[in-house]
């Protein structure tokens, strides 16, 4: 087991893990990073904000194209090859985590690949492709970021039920879909221009319950209207809905036994 001796060790390559390595190091610090990605950057930049983003950059062409025609510009139906747009945005991830990656280096922070532990008050031990390190530092940040919010009555174990981050992975285009939202990573706005496909524009259904904070509620405001310019059947409940019951998984469908909204929402059955 090799051990490393460092000022400043961070847990955790996101966003604010990276900006406080990156500014220790601008400060004469030595730096350790960690994180089991292969270059900084973290949950928003692998899995959340940016991969969302570029997803919400082709729905918003899709938008434009469909309602150029009022201001006279005229185009055919689009065709999604879905396996491409899910490389070019894996493409868009590479390339500013490949670029994080330099920085990195530049600032000559020492990045290790691998899950960490808290051994004690001044070392990790990290677990890495060519086994364990121990890293002793004289200070530490831990910035570990998030993972998804699941709802406990309804099981992650089949392909039909998606997380933040297998939403962004899309095998394929769901006819008809139900989001539980509890967190802001996936953009309720992106889906319907994500998901235009034969059979899937007008007739397609989308049940969004919402669950959010008061001090989010804001952000949704737009988002009846925005669907609605979209041609989509739906309907919206928010205000601290919560799902309740419990679900049943079939090979064609997922049935979600009832959802319940609190006192300023709706109610929603099967």
């Amino acid at each position: 087991m090799s051990t490393h001796s460092t000022d400043l060790a961070v847990l955790g390559a996101g966003p604010g893990g990276y900006a406080a390595a990156f500014l220790a190091a601008d400060l004469g610090m030595k730096v350790a990073l960690i994180d089991t990605e292969p270059n900084p950057g973290g949950v928003c930049v692998y899995r959340g904000c940016i991969p969302s983003k570029a997803l919400l950059h082709a729905a918003k062409l899709l938008t434009e194209a469909k309602h150029a025609s009022a201001w006279g510009l005229h185009f055919g139906e689009p065709r999604i090859e879905i396996d491409k747009l899910r490389g070019w945005k894996d493409q868009v991830v590479s390339k500013l985590t490949g670029g994080t990656g330099q920085l990195t280096k530049l600032r000559k922070v020492q990045y290790i690949q691998g899950r960490a532990s808290i051994s004690d008050a001044t070392s990790f031990e990290v677990e890495t492709a060519r086994g364990r390190e121990h890293v002793e530092f004289k200070h530490a940040i831990l910035a570990t970021g998030s993972r998804p919010a699941t709802v406990p009555s309804l099981a992650i174990g089949s392909t039909r039920v998606m997380d933040s981050t297998s939403a962004l992975e899309l095998a394929d285009v769901p006819a008809r879909l139900l989001v539980v939202l509890v967190a802001h990573v996936v953009a309720v706005p992106r889906f319907p221009g994500y998901v235009e496909g034969p059979g899937r524009t007008a007739r397609g259904r989308a049940d969004l319950v919402i669950r959010l904070s008061e001090r989010k509620i804001g952000l949704l405001r737009p988002v009846p209207k925005a669907l609605g310019l979209l041609g989509q059947n739906f309907r919206m409940t928010y205000h601290g809905a919560v799902v309740v019951g419990g679900a049943l998984i079939r090979a064609d469908a997922v049935r979600v036994d009832r959802v319940r909204a609190g006192p300023l929402g709706l109610q929603v059955g099967q």
